[in-house]
């Protein structure tokens, strides 16, 4: 029997509020004694599922187990089912306890479950109002925190705590749907506490700006977006995310109707025409665009033929703007997505590679960071196999040569590439048949009407003479035409003409010191102009940005060049974006376009040489001590080196999750590898060696394998220069570890044999124990298990001694393995069992799940199938809770194979099923085992 009738009928549970045991006629069972209510929470969270007495007794008491625990469980065990007079309802296996649950709606947390699948079920299929009835009635169950007065421990207070986050994502989407439906009855009141209560949900803020908005309270939704702001730079040393960001802007000009054909997917990928899922990354275009009908019109007739267009030009000239316009213009022609990319031609770093940006559009297409090629040759082969067949928009931006752009062209005669230069690039013209679309200074009317999207048509016909003076000092040029016309609108008192006359006498002066050709004079009186007219401390700031590692920056950067504090620097840079001498790319951040930052570089040579040093040291710091945290929430307890103290801690990146770091590494990344080259040209020998090394968990989890041996090698150099022997130890580590998880043996071996020596020879213990390790991994991921054995045990030893008790941890996992490689089922468990248990008492989630998914197929192995099934489960669940991907995707394949061991071939199936869409995302070759052995069950999938 796989339920039982209690007093009053069948029993129903409830979790999702305090915890709640109710006959069918509605009498609630009273529970009195907390751990009971822990226990009973436990199982309702893995109903149906076996749940070792191991794991029971950690949801209880966690690291404090009394002598006699578990005969306290099984007293516990007893009470539960003397009051639900019988013992159907938690049956027993071997070593575990199972809460047995057969409808949905006995058990409150899988209603929820299944009322949100139907929601989204009919949400995706458009039909609203349904889903807003079932969404009503899944956020209806709630009553409270998960589990709210059971006082579980463990990972069982973390799966409660993520129920609650589950919760929010719903009723967020849920708002959605009110808010797209018109249902906006109440919702203020509530969204209002929503905030209170989680005041860190952009979502929920940008769901109340737009309830206030739709309402006509449109000052109070502004003031709703300030108080966000002013809340996450306080808290977070942030500003809001992009989706509030762009909400406000919608707020800013929209009116007040819900959009008409929008239906809210929160949940679903995004998605192009045709349900096929493509990459999206168009920047945005300039606001104010003006003109080039003619070159519009161009790549309009281009577009239809498909193939490969060029526009170039003098620098200035608005080519990337033009490009930009008229691919967010035919965009949806391209159903299989858009591709952009920055080759960075000119300026002061180097171009971008073939080979890079290879890279990252492989990754934008899916290629999982583990197959993406050594080769810039083979990377161009499977980039052409990609994109065969497929209808794609390729935007290659500010090119260098046709060299550059070769390998990036596509084979499908139906994508368009769309390259930009300010070279003329003839051979791709007469090699690749490029179509040509020169774009050069404006004439007279197209730069009126360049200017009068600025200051208005007015201040335009009030004075045409000075107007048109203006436009011949500008040299017809696009963007110095901007920069000249935001200056005129902002001081709408003077006349244009005062602003012409200064112009023309500074265009004289510095014609004198121009070179015959440099087409940059013209534009540097403009922005010398601009500049001067600037407060000293913005235009100090302009000139400090010369000393940025990379052309995009956020404010935070900006602050730390300056040393001051963010709420300083942020008006400092509106009045910089004033006078298009910056450019917003997204919620604090800014971007020099390169003419811009030759001339911040140019700028930045008048300041005090000490000065220069002390900024160019505070904004490199910066980014050491953000990425230092950034790899503290990534992996936790680590060895790390030892680093000097910010000079002002506020203005340390702080992080509050996993996917916060995550992304702020990934948004960083270029800069990151430019600090450490910019560290090397500064003398900052210490800080070139040490951010490579503080990259090491994100570059690990995200396989940027080419940044990872670039910076670590750039760093080994500069650790060399200064006779850093413990920064060299660690440079050689880190690289011989890059080298490693890119199976490149041969070239990791001898490094990490050197920077054992090194640690020996300088007595360095913990380091000396991360080089053993780390050749032990590498051993071991060859083949040599022997030589891996030496070395973890010797690792194991100094772990033991010096009383790193996360290092020993990982050693202890790659014994276990090395035992289940030599068939020692048993020996595998011993070694397995112990790290599971250190890395639980230390609070190490991610070494235990590390541990525990090995200990899963250990206990398969020894036969002990229903230990290993259980271990696998709560595992999943652990590496969830962490966002582990890679490791949820493979334990979900260890588990099928553990089910399909015992028979359960449509449990087996099922595990398969949702280990496939994880691994296809993290490691395609992972992927391709999961479903040749889920072919082999049901057929192909």
């Amino acid at each position: 029997m796989n339920h039982f009738q209690g007093r009053g009928g069948v029993v129903r549970y409830g979790v999702l509020g305090p915890i709640e045991v109710r006959t069918a006629d509605g009498r609630l069972l009273e529970i009195n004694q907390p751990r009971r209510r822990a226990l009973l929470g436990a199982l309702a969270l893995h109903a149906n599922r076996p749940i070792s007495v191991t794991e029971l007794v950690g949801a209880l008491w966690e690291h404090e187990a009394p002598d006699r625990a578990r005969a306290t469980l099984r007293t516990h065990i007893w009470g539960l089912r003397r009051l639900l007079e019988g013992s159907a309802g938690i049956s027993t296996s071997r070593n575990a306890y199972r809460l047995e649950i057969v409808g949905d709606d006995e058990l409150d947390l899988l209603s929820f479950h299944r009322l949100a699948r139907d929601a989204r079920r009919a949400l995706a299929h458009g039909q609203l109002h349904q889903a807003a009835e079932l969404f009503g009635r899944a956020v209806a169950l709630w009553r409270g925190e998960a589990c709210e007065d059971a006082p579980l421990m463990g990972r069982f207070a973390g799966e409660a705590a993520a129920l609650t986050e589950e919760r929010l994502a719903l009723q967020e989407d849920f708002n959605e749907l009110r808010l797209t439906l018109g249902h906006y009855d109440g919702m203020v009141t509530e969204l209002n506490e929503s905030v209170r209560l989680h005041p860190l949900r952009e979502r929920m803020w940008g769901q109340l700006m737009l309830a206030l908005h739709r309402q006509g309270r449109q000052a109070e939704a502004l003031a709703t977006y300030e108080r966000l702001r002013l809340l996450l730079a306080d808290q977070l040393g942030v500003g809001p995310g992009p989706e509030v960001w762009r909400r406000h802007g919608e707020i800013l000009t929209a009116d007040r109707r819900p959009p008409a054909s929008v239906v809210p997917q929160a949940s679903d990928p995004p998605q192009a025409s045709g349900g096929r899922s493509g990459p999206a990354q168009l920047p945005r275009g300039v606001g104010q665009f003006a003109g080039r009908r003619t070159e519009l019109a161009r790549l309009e007739e281009l577009c239809g033929r498909g193939g490969l267009a060029l526009v170039d030009g003098i620098p200035g000239a608005g080519k990337t703007a033009l490009a930009v316009r008229f691919a967010h213009h035919v965009a949806d022609r391209f159903p299989d997505g858009q591709l952009y990319i920055d080759l960075r031609g000119f300026g002061p770093e180097p171009p971008t590679s073939a080979g890079d940006a290879l890279a990252e559009f492989l990754r934008a297409l899916g290629v999982s960071p583990d197959d993406v090629p050594a080769g810039p040759d083979q990377r161009a082969a499977l980039f052409r196999t990609l994109t065969a067949g497929r209808r794609l928009l390729v935007v290659l931006d500010n090119a260098r040569s046709a060299q550059q752009v070769r390998p990036l062209l596509t084979s499908a005669s139906d994508s368009l590439v769309l390259v930009t230069s300010r070279n003329r690039l003839r051979g791709l013209v007469a090699r690749d048949g490029a179509a040509r679309v020169t774009v050069d200074v404006v004439g007279e009317a197209a730069a009126v009407d360049i200017l009068a999207a600025v200051i208005g048509r007015a201040r335009v016909d009030e004075d045409c003479a000075a107007l048109r003076e203006l436009v011949r000092l500008c040299g017809g040029l696009p963007l110095a035409l901007r920069v000249a016309a935001e200056r005129v609108a902002s001081q709408p008192s003077i006349g244009v003409s005062e602003f012409v006359n200064a112009l023309a006498a500074e265009h004289g002066r510095l014609d004198a010191l121009a070179i015959d050709g440099d087409e940059t004079a013209t534009v540097r009186s403009v922005f010398s102009w601009s500049l001067r007219a600037l407060a000293e401390s913005a235009a100090r700031l302009f000139a400090l940005l010369g000393l940025h590692p990379g052309a995009e920056f956020s404010t935070f950067a900006a602050a730390a060049l300056a040393g001051t504090q963010v709420t300083a620097v942020r008006p400092l840079l509106d009045a910089l974006a004033g006078g298009h001498l910056v450019e917003p790319t997204g919620p604090d951040r800014y971007r020099l376009h390169d003419l811009v930052r030759l001339y911040a570089i140019e700028s930045v040579r008048e300041l005090p040489a000490p000065d220069q040093a002390a900024a160019r040291r505070r904004v490199l710091g910066w980014y050491l001590h953000s990425a230092d945290a950034a790899d503290r929430m990534l992996i936790r307890r680590r060895p790390r080196i030892s680093l000097e103290p910010p000079e002002e801690p506020n203005w340390t990146a702080a992080f509050a999750d996993i996917d916060g770091a995550l992304a702020w590494c990934e948004t960083e990344r270029a800069n990151l590898v430019a600090a450490v080259t910019s560290a090397v040209a500064a003398g900052e020998h210490t800080i070139a060696w040490q951010l490579p090394v503080a990259l090491w968990g994100f570059f690990m989890l995200r396989k940027y394998r080419d940044d990872w041996a670039f910076t670590t090698e750039t760093g080994l150099a500069a650790a060399r220069r200064a006779g850093d022997r413990s920064g060299e130890a660690w440079a050689l580590t880190c690289l011989g570890v890059a080298y490693a998880d890119g199976s490149r043996f041969a070239e990791s071996q001898p490094r990490l044999l050197s920077a054992l020596a090194i640690r020996r020879a300088i007595g360095d213990r913990v380091g000396e124990g991360t080089a053993l390790v780390a050749l032990a991994c590498m051993h071991l991921d060859r083949g040599d298990v022997d030589d891996a054995e030496a070395n973890y045990l010797e690792a194991l030893d100094i772990y033991r001694e010096t009383g790193d008790r996360w290092s020993e941890g990982i050693a202890l996992t790659g014994l276990g393995v090395i035992c289940m490689r030599r068939k020692d089922a048993d020996g595998a468990v011993e070694r397995l069992e112990q790290s599971a248990a250190l890395s639980r008492a230390i609070g190490d989630p991610w070494g235990e799940a590390m541990a525990r998914h090995a200990l899963g197929a250990a206990y398969r192995d020894a036969g002990r199938h229903d230990d290993a099934i259980a271990c696998l489960t709560a595992t999943v669940e652990t590496q969830r809770t962490i966002g582990d991907e890679w490791g949820q995707g493979a334990t979900m394949f260890e588990l099928g194979r553990c089910l399909q061991g015992v028979g359960r071939q449509a449990e087996a199936a099922q595990a398969w099923q949702d280990a496939l869409p994880i691994l296809t995302k993290v490691d395609a070759a992972y992927a391709d085992i999961v479903r040749s052995h889920l072919a082999e069950l049901t057929g192909p999938a």
